[in-house]
């Protein structure tokens, strides 16, 4: 069981102008703009998303920490939100302020509490793939009604090695999924055919609801073809809708594709495989209403190969 493992990926944007900082530093955050995979002792492994805003550093990420749930250890695994600043001497101390979920696809999901998750760093030196920080995350309850669950403590050192922004020409096929509480069952055989193209792009600040103010954004555009479930056409991902069309954790993404004429939801997710690089997990939700006015789900599950 993997006690605490994250998966983060780092993207710090350029700023053109610092003035409360040397000019080394300056320098020192182009060299961590990109991606970012973070290993330390044991089988910890982390991965964010991280842009910077003037002289704060804001993040996306997956965590993944092992907690006792009842007379069972679980594995939960949820998206955090983590931001901080820079400084003067180039270091950074990012922290989660606001509250998360988590879960393990058997249950409902879990509620973390603000402020239990610490990051330590400093900006690379320039023209280097790597860099070297620390973790600490505090014991807590990931509480949420008629269940609970107790979360160990964990801290450890880690060092960041750069990983290739997402970005590229796709394609592939994909089956259907029966629908379920984070948990699909693979039904096998080919639905339909799927081309994808994809660029990683800055951080944008956003103010939906629901959203924490900043995201690092991804431009997409998707074109299925072949499925009598989903429709058929080329759609490009819809940047009006800022929080839902964004790199994930840096090795996901997420793709807000636009309504459909009859208000169907339709949104595309994509993650890097750890073995090949050259390869996509995809995952894709179509939710239209049937005749009486209520959402049904649509699920797709496939590979991509980069071309």
């Amino acid at each position: 069981m993997h006690l605490c493992k994250f998966s983060l990926l780092l993207l710090l944007l350029p700023c053109h102008c610092l003035p409360t900082f040397p000019q080394n530093n300056a320098s020192a955050s182009s060299a961590l703009n990109g991606n970012w995979h973070l290993t330390g002792t044991g089988d910890k492994s982390m991965d964010f998303s991280l842009g910077k805003d003037g002289n704060e550093v804001y993040g996306e990420g997956d965590l993944s920490i092992s907690c006792i749930d009842g007379a069972n250890r679980v594995e939960l695994r949820g998206g955090v939100f983590v931001e901080g600043p820079i400084a003067p001497d180039g270091s950074f101390v990012l922290g989660n302020p606001h509250a998360f979920t988590v879960g393990n696809g058997n249950a409902n999901p879990d509620i973390v509490k603000a402020d239990v998750l610490t990051i330590r760093g400093k900006l690379p030196t320039p023209g280097s793939d790597q860099w070297s920080g620390s973790f600490a995350l505090s014991a807590f309850t990931a509480t949420n009604s008629p269940t609970s669950a107790d979360c160990e403590a964990d801290s450890g050192d880690f060092t960041a090695q750069r990983l290739a922004d997402i970005r590229g020409a796709y394609k592939g096929s994909y089956g259907l999924k029966k629908t379920g509480y984070e948990q699909f069952i693979h039904e096998g055989g080919t639905e339909g055919y799927v081309s994808l193209e994809i660029t990683q792009g800055e951080m944008t600040a956003t103010r939906a609801p629901g959203e924490f103010g900043h995201v690092i954004a991804a431009n997409g555009r998707v074109t299925l073809t072949g499925s009598t479930k989903f429709p058929s056409g080329t759609f490009s991902a819809e940047t009006k809708f800022d929080a839902n069309t964004r790199i994930l954790d840096g090795k996901a993404f997420m793709l807000q594709l636009p309504r459909q004429n009859d208000g169907a939801v339709f949104i595309f997710y994509g993650r890097v495989d750890d073995q090949d690089k050259n390869r996509l997990q995809i995952e894709i939700r179509y939710m239209s209403k049937d005749g009486h006015g209520k959402y049904q789900t649509v699920l797709g599950f496939g590979w991509l190969t980069r071309q």
